[in-house]
């Protein structure tokens, strides 16, 4: 399989896994809260589902900004796919594609 690895700016892997960060904590309060029946009328879970979606919708951004910056034409031709895989490690800052 080929494959292709991409040094990412510290800055732009940071920022990714910070929104992927806040991504996980609001669905675990979430779930926390559903799983023990708590009311989903009440101002927190409105609050917390809000933020939610506020940052999906960041982080979605976020990884199409990245994919449209480093995942080229040239790439998607020399790989011969218009949609590749890829997968981000935030401690290397590589983007590994496949």
């Amino acid at each position: 399989m080929k494959e292709r690895v991409i040094e990412i700016p510290r800055n732009l892997v940071d920022y990714i896994e910070g929104l992927q960060y806040e991504v996980d904590a609001r669905r675990d309060i979430i779930t926390f809260m559903l799983s023990n029946n708590m009311d989903t009328s009440s101002d927190a879970f409105e609050r917390y589902h809000l933020e939610y979606q506020e940052f999906v919708i960041q982080y979605q951004e976020a990884k199409k900004q990245l994919e449209d910056t480093f995942i080229t034409d040239e790439l998607k031709k020399e790989f011969g796919c218009v949609r590749l895989g890829w997968n981000l490690d935030f401690e290397s800052g590589e983007l590994t594609v496949r």
